[in-house]
Formats: structure tokens, sequence, C-alpha cells
């Protein structure tokens, strides 16, 4: 089991940085304005206040609505994917832009309290028993080819003289 428990999360990781979705989840999170600076912070994270969700792998879309207008649609966010870092640009009434980037969400902030909902890949709860149910569809063969590997690589290799 333990090694099947380090390549299950593997396999979700590798599926959610492809797009591939396991299990998604959504979830509201809103950004107050920092009375000092007059805009809403620039990154979600572990530790930022508030935080991504405890579960959250992943970000697959996110969406944002001014939270004072509680009975608007929220509009879908840009994602950034230049890969070199998030755009320096001056914070508007709404977000706009997001990414992805070293397990945090960067964003430009706004002049305005704005809710984020973020659909993401949540963690794949640790396989226990043998009968536990594995949530990946059809992974039966990725999941034992990086079993094999594992036992393979962590192997201990038997001496031989050279000749």
């Amino acid at each position: 089991m333990p090694l099947l428990n380090s390549a299950y999360p593997g396999l979700q990781r590798e599926l959610a940085e492809n797009s591939a979705s396991v299990l998604a989840e959504q979830q509201d999170i809103d950004l107050p304005l920092d009375p000092t600076a007059g805009v809403t912070q620039t990154e979600i994270s572990d530790v930022s206040s508030p935080q991504l969700p405890a579960d959250c792998l992943a970000p697959h879309m996110l969406w944002e609505r001014a939270t004072a207008n509680t009975t608007d649609v929220f509009v879908p966010m840009g994602k950034f994917t230049s890969g070199g870092g998030m755009l320096s640009l001056q914070p508007t009434t709404y977000l706009r832009l997001w990414e992805w980037r070293e397990d945090k969400v960067n964003l430009i902030g706004a002049t305005q309290e704005i809710t984020v909902r973020i659909r993401y890949e949540n963690v794949l709860p640790e396989l226990t028993l043998g009968t536990d149910p594995v949530l990946i569809r059809s992974s039966t063969d990725p999941l034992a080819a990086r079993e094999r590997s594992r036992k393979i690589c962590w192997a201990p290799r038997k001496w031989r003289p050279r000749a």
C-alpha cells in the first residue's frame, strides 16, 4: 500500500498538470480590501488570508464578481500562461487575470471587494485498505507501472565482482 499511495497522487498531479480532471470541487473565496493599500490581495495560497481550500491540488478555472453585488453572475477570469510571471498592471475594479505558479494563485488586485469562485482539482483520499476505491478511472495499468518502477528503484542491489 505505501508504494501505491506514493504513485496515486503522483498520477493525479500529472493528470491535473495536463488539464485532465479526476475529482473537481468548487468554492467561493471573498477577497476583502486591504485598508492601507486600497486593493485586494494579490495572491491566494496555503499561507494567505483567506487561503486556498486545504484540498486544492491545482485550480482549473476562476470567476469573479463584486462581493457587494450578490445578484450578479460570476464572470470568467482569464488565465495568464506566459510563464514569465504575472503582468504588472494597475489594479482596476475587477481582477480580470489569474496565474497558477508555485502552488499559489497570483492576481493583479482589485479596488473593490471581490468574490472569487475557484473550480479546482482536489486531492484524492489516501488508500488504506485493498478494498478502497481508486478514484482515477482506468488507472490500473499506469498505477501498476509507477509502482513497479518504484520497486525497481528501491530494490536492494546485489553486489557482483567485476570480471
